[in-house]
């Protein structure tokens, strides 16, 4: 059925759940672009969905929930859940870095009641609103929280590869993701007068690599939009990361360079926070223990996001500083220039990298 409307919602949970669940007002969230989100707050607090006074309700059709007449795969969702669910192991989820709870899954129409972790705002949001830079204590907490729990995921994704691939196997997941970036390319470098093949020639090879190595289970879609920071933070520091659709099978790297892209462009036109990567990357280090491999790979996807997403994403007014700067850094990681990163944000990632490659020959 199609759940499009508050009316259709309340519809769906009168037929399905008449016994459990009752609704006392229901309001449409905003923050995505495509599916149907709201939160439902409840006239008496309800077992089945932790006990709590309110829940938000997600639900994918079969197309944008902001653009109707463009068609997305519904069962993106299937791929979201079990990834979530995965994530929310002890293994993977930290006490200050985790998932929304997820109470209930209705496969065959796409609805989930999930844990409502109420008044919140996307790290993006947070960041860029704020007065002042955010401490460096802070900063390190978070950068820290967030290189443990995808560090953890893309651990338990590697050694639970045979058990999970099959499962998670997101072929339309991946195209889309190569499509945004990869595929997009010439066309973004062809607008600021770049021609050079060097550049083209890292591009299809990036693409290929996300297609064609599924190396370990990623979320897919990680960077600071998705993920979020309790409005009040005099409280303990709780981070919840949420949209899992893209999840899939791929480099690792694809979800560093993606989120530190993003950050880096927090640090440079928003708030200094150079204190999240640095902390982010020595934490992901420790967890994850990536390869020179790994260090080429999310170097280029980080170069490629910022090229072909920072100057349609509000960043900037003339995006031709921005588009240079993310060119350099794919083009030294395509050509393995190594020390040409030493003062950049990656200096002291590949020295760790480089220091266990050493250490494990030995």
């Amino acid at each position: 059925m199609t759940i499009t409307s508050d009316e259709d919602i309340l519809a769906y949970i009168k037929r399905t759940k008449p016994d459990w669940i009752k609704i006392d007002t229901i309001e449409r969230l905003s923050g995505g672009t495509a599916n149907y989100v709201w939160r439902a707050r409840l006239k008496e607090k309800c077992p089945e969905l932790g006990g709590c006074n309110s829940v938000v309700i997600k639900h994918a059709e079969s197309f944008l929930a902001t653009a109707p007449e463009f068609a997305l795969f519904a069962e993106r969702m299937n791929y979201e859940i079990l990834a979530m669910r995965i994530a929310a192991d002890a293994t993977i989820s930290l006490p200050n870095c985790t998932v929304p709870t997820i109470y209930s899954y209705d496969e065959a129409d796409k609805v989930a009641f999930m844990e409502d972790i109420g008044h919140s705002a996307n790290m993006k949001a947070y960041i860029s609103a704020l007065d002042e830079p955010p401490s460096s204590g802070f900063a390190r907490e978070v950068g820290t929280a967030l290189g443990r729990f995808i560090g953890r995921l893309h651990s338990a994704g590697h050694v639970q590869r045979h058990e999970l691939i099959d499962k998670l196997d997101n072929p339309k997941g991946v195209a889309i993701s190569r499509y945004v970036v990869y595929d997009r390319v010439e066309s973004v470098l062809k607008k600021f007068g770049k021609t050079d093949q060097a550049l083209q020639d890292a591009a299809n090879w990036g693409g290929e690599q996300l297609s064609n190595n599924p190396q370990t289970l990623c979320m897919g879609d990680f960077w600071p939009g998705n993920i979020l920071l309790p409005n009040d933070l005099t409280q303990d520091l709780k981070i919840q990361v949420v949209d899992w659709e893209i999840c899939r099978y791929a480099p690792s790297g694809m979800d560093l360079g993606q989120f530190l892209a993003e950050t880096y462009c927090l640090d440079k036109y928003r708030q200094p926070c150079k204190d999240i990567i640095t902390a982010f990357l020595s934490a992901y280090c420790k967890e994850y223990h990536p390869t020179l491999y790994d260090a080429r790979i999310a170097i280029i996807h980080f170069g490629f996001h910022l090229v072909v997403w920072t100057p349609v994403n509000d960043w900037v007014d003339d995006g031709t500083e921005i588009v240079d700067i993310g060119s350099q850094y794919v083009l030294h990681a395509w050509q393995e220039d190594w020390a040409w990163f030493k003062d950049t944000i990656f200096g002291d990632y590949l020295d760790t990298i480089k220091s266990s490659s050493e250490n494990n020959h030995r």
